[in-house]
């Protein structure tokens, strides 16, 4: 559970304090409250696009678990997207070209964060 939580404040502060300096079409509207609320929001975004990316790998016969795995990059810059346009006085996305620097960002603070967390 603290795990849990903790992932929820390791992607708040990248979208708060990270993505401004790196990728300047991400921009969280509001405080670190605001982006723990962007990060719960990206969670629900995750699962959905989870579910949408179990139904294409059964409708590809396997070939699209390839995909998924190979550009999960996407996943991220898909739920970053999901997310801006559930909640856009929380969370603007200028881009496909920002919300990909910003998975692959996301991609590589995943790694990271499962690394040093493993049990």
């Amino acid at each position: 559970m603290i795990r849990f939580l903790l992932r929820f404040v390791v992607i708040a502060a990248v979208l708060q304090f990270v993505f401004p300096l790196i990728v300047p079409g991400v921009q969280v509207h509001g405080d670190f409250w605001h982006a723990i609320g962007c990060a719960f929001i990206m969670w629900l975004a995750g699962i959905v696009i989870g579910l949408l990316s179990i139904f294409f790998v059964f409708l590809t016969a396997g070939v699209g678990a390839l995909l998924v795995y190979v550009l999960v990059w996407f996943v991220y810059a898909g739920c970053l997207q999901l997310t801006a346009y559930w909640s856009p006085n929380l969370l603007t996305v200028s881009d496909w070209g920002s919300a990909i620097g910003a998975g692959l960002i996301l991609l590589l603070v995943h790694y990271v964060f499962n690394g040093l967390t493993k049990k």
